[in-house]
């Protein structure tokens, strides 16, 4: 009787502990998606600025750490972006990248040298 206890709690853990696995592994880059098209949307609308793409370059912290450790973390923290890459229509202009660069140093929280400002092909994107 107790050995068939003690499967049910190994398995009831296992269980447990690979769902939190699979929730935390997968809400990262949707997260990180919505920041993105919500940025791209919003510089988009600033004059001058055009049609924009966003990539967003996040901090990955290589320590080992249990699946159960990262799920008891204070998730509501926003992740620490190292950089950021920014393709835009407008960016030709120098008066834009100064723009793009202020604002998103500001809204980020970045220092301007983190911050790539790439003219968009002529075109769009494809």
């Amino acid at each position: 009787m107790g050995q068939q206890k003690l499967s049910i709690i190994l398995v009831v853990v296992v269980a447990v502990t690979l769902f939190f696995f699979l929730q935390t592994t997968n809400s990262v880059p949707e997260k990180e998606q919505g920041i993105e098209a919500q940025l791209a949307a919003t510089l988009s609308k600033i004059a001058g600025v055009g049609q924009v793409e966003v990539y967003l370059h996040a901090e990955t912290i290589q320590n080992e750490r249990s699946i159960l450790s990262s799920y008891f973390e204070d998730s509501s923290n926003n992740p620490s972006y190292t950089g950021v890459l920014i393709v835009s229509e407008g960016a030709d202009s120098m008066e834009i990248k100064r723009q793009l660069t202020d604002t998103v140093s500001r809204v980020l929280q970045l220092p301007a040298h983190r911050i790539v400002i790439l003219p968009m092909e002529k075109g769009g994107s494809q």
